[in-house]
């Protein structure tokens, strides 16, 4: 009976010291940010028709968000000005995105957005002048990703 007793006093005093152990699970991972797979500049031949966006969310997965993605004339200019080109923001009655805001769950990591516009109408235009779609990401809940919020696609003959 004294041996019951201390067995299970002693397996009870071990389960409350392990309890006390400190969770480091989430020490290595990196805060949660939302991005595009796919940044910077993208060349897409106009006969396409589409283009895929991929917005991923990374890092310890605790928290949800919802994010906007608008397109972005001041972006736009930037590129400009640093790599010597002259692009103008494509009319946004020429090319539509199948959604403008999504939201991301707590267990969410990725969401696909499609740009389209009709290749015959952005056909005529390119004839024109280089155009493109600046899109930037906003989020609200989480941070996005500074270097990977931007995304550029020009459409190309």
């Amino acid at each position: 009976m004294n041996r019951l007793i201390i067995i299970i006093m002693a397996s009870s005093l071990l389960w409350g010291l392990s309890s006390c152990i400190k969770d480091d699970r989430n020490n290595f991972l990196p805060d949660e940010c939302v991005y595009f797979l796919e940044s910077s500049l993208h060349e897409v031949k106009a006969s396409e028709g589409q283009f895929g966006l991929v917005l991923i969310k990374s890092g310890k997965g605790l928290s949800s968000c919802d994010v906007t993605i608008k397109v972005d004339e001041d972006a736009l200019n930037e590129y400009n000005a640093v790599n010597d080109m002259s692009l103008a923001v494509l009319p946004e009655n020429v090319f539509t995105l199948s959604e403008t805001s999504t939201h991301f769950g707590k267990t969410d990591f990725r969401k696909k957005v499609e740009v389209s516009w009709e290749p015959a109408a952005l056909s005529a235009l390119l004839g024109i002048k280089e155009y493109a779609i600046p899109l930037k990401l906003e989020c609200r809940g989480l941070e996005a990703d500074s270097e990977r919020s931007v995304i550029i696609i020009q459409p190309v003959k």
